[in-house]
């Protein structure tokens, strides 16, 4: 009986240690570049490609697909806060992806969770509304 209690409780114990591995503190965000497919319900600009990339360090970082940026970003179990203002470069583009640049920072602003999918990473505003969606970069 003890040797059955004992052989549970490691049991137990490793399968608590896989799932907390599984989330991470980044949940697999800083695992991949994420390419753009939609803001703001609008597909991505297929001519700008935006990108974002988070770094174990905390950092975010990416292209609208006009300016590059990069902040700081918080993870908490599915809790997502990116810091805003983002320090960003200043180039002006045509007028298509100016709107998709502020959409993308926009959605950044109001993210508070975030889910990924098979290689899809939702952003979601804090009325669960997806303000973004992007694709894992293969």
């Amino acid at each position: 009986m003890k040797r059955s209690r004992l052989g549970l409780i490691l049991v137990l114990g490793v399968f608590a240690g896989t799932l907390s591995a599984c989330g991470g503190d980044d949940a697999g965000l800083a695992a991949q570049t994420w390419t753009l497919t939609e803001v703001g319900g609008e597909p991505a600009v297929p001519t700008a490609l935006a990108t974002l990339t988070f770094s174990d360090d905390g950092t975010v970082g990416g292209n609208t697909g006009c300016n590059d940026f990069t902040t700081s970003y918080e993870v908490d179990g599915s809790s997502l806060t990116v810091t805003q203002p983002a320090a960003a470069t200043l180039r002006a583009c045509e007028e298509p992806v100016m709107n998709q640049e502020t959409a993308v920072f926009e959605a950044l602003a109001a993210t508070t969770e975030f889910s990924i999918s098979g290689s899809e990473l939702q952003l979601i505003g804090d009325s669960g509304e997806t303000l973004a969606r992007y694709s894992a970069e293969s």
